[in-house]
């Protein structure tokens, strides 16, 4: 599928992370004063480091993962989008089933080939002291970076930061701070279901310049039901509460009684980057699970 952005669904589902893993180009961004498109900086010819630490937050507890990849500027998808959109925006994707399904049982082991370990330490530190250690967990020729237990059981601090000691060029990055987002809370559609591509969706807002609600609105259209057609919208919406699908668009998705289902995260990302590395922070707060 050609979606430009990916989503969590109200009620808590792993969608994120696959699709984030596998587009990881697709995740929007900005960096922490200022944005850094298009590999802006970066030597084309000589070698860089690209690192990735993704911090996920569900319902008061964390989880990290990081992984970095060596390369020339050449070799990388697109940085972390391209800035903060000052308005609401949303794409239209539609692909049938078939298509689908061949996707999802595809071969994605490419994804993770260019993986490679670092010689230092990852961790999330505060005032009272590390609140979290990246450790190294390595499968062959690949290494990405999780704590042992994965899912930490309290939040992140107020003043929590990144840094990484390492003896490579990420070491010049220093510390980043990561303060946590704003818990998501989803108020409608309460189930996660939209009965028309007309409602109105709702959330308690932020207000937040630096964050963004990422929105997927999913739908099947039956009425060929050898071949059904699986439309979606993708929206990159401000954090201010509340939003409306354009007339427009909601002509596209499918008049049905099954519902049109809606993914939605909150999202923060970092850009940072020096003449030799490059580093990704994404944020992320989902929606509580639907009771």
């Amino acid at each position: 599928m050609s979606n430009q952005n990916t989503h969590s669904r109200p009620g808590g589902t792993l969608e994120w992370m696959f699709l984030c893993s596998v587009l990881l180009s697709a995740c929007g961004g900005g960096g922490p004063s200022s944005t850094a498109p298009d590999n802006q900086g970066l030597g084309q010819g000589a070698l860089q480091l690209s690192g990735t630490i993704v911090v996920e937050e569900r319902n008061g507890k964390t989880v990290f993962d990081g992984w970095f990849v060596q390369g020339t500027a050449s070799d990388y998808p697109p940085l972390l989008g391209a800035g903060i959109d000052a308005d609401d925006a949303c794409a239209f994707d539609s692909v049938n089933m078939e298509s689908v399904l061949a996707g999802a049982g595809s071969d994605s082991s490419g994804t993770w080939g260019g993986l490679q370990s670092i010689n230092g330490h990852a961790a999330i530190e505060s005032r009272t002291g590390e609140f979290e250690s990246l450790v190294k967990q390595q499968i062959g020729d690949t290494a990405v970076y999780a704590p042992i237990e994965r899912w930490k059981s309290e939040a992140l601090p107020e003043d929590a930061m990144l840094s990484i000691e390492s003896e490579s060029s990420l070491a010049q990055i220093g510390g980043v701070a990561v303060p946590p987002l704003l818990p998501l809370v989803w108020l409608a559609p309460e189930t996660g279901v939209m009965s028309s591509a007309a409602a109105e969706l709702r959330w308690e807002a932020s207000q937040n310049d630096e964050v963004r609600i990422k929105l997927k609105l999913s739908a099947i259209d039956f009425r060929d039901s050898d071949n059904p057609v699986v439309t979606s919208v993708d929206c990159n919406l401000i954090d201010d509460g509340q939003f409306t699908l354009p007339v427009n668009l909601q002509q596209l998705l499918p008049d049905d009684d099954m519902g049109i289902v809606v993914y939605a995260v909150r999202e923060r990302v970092q850009q940072i980057q020096n003449d030799d590395a490059s580093l990704t922070i994404v944020q992320l707060s989902y929606p509580a699970p639907v009771k």
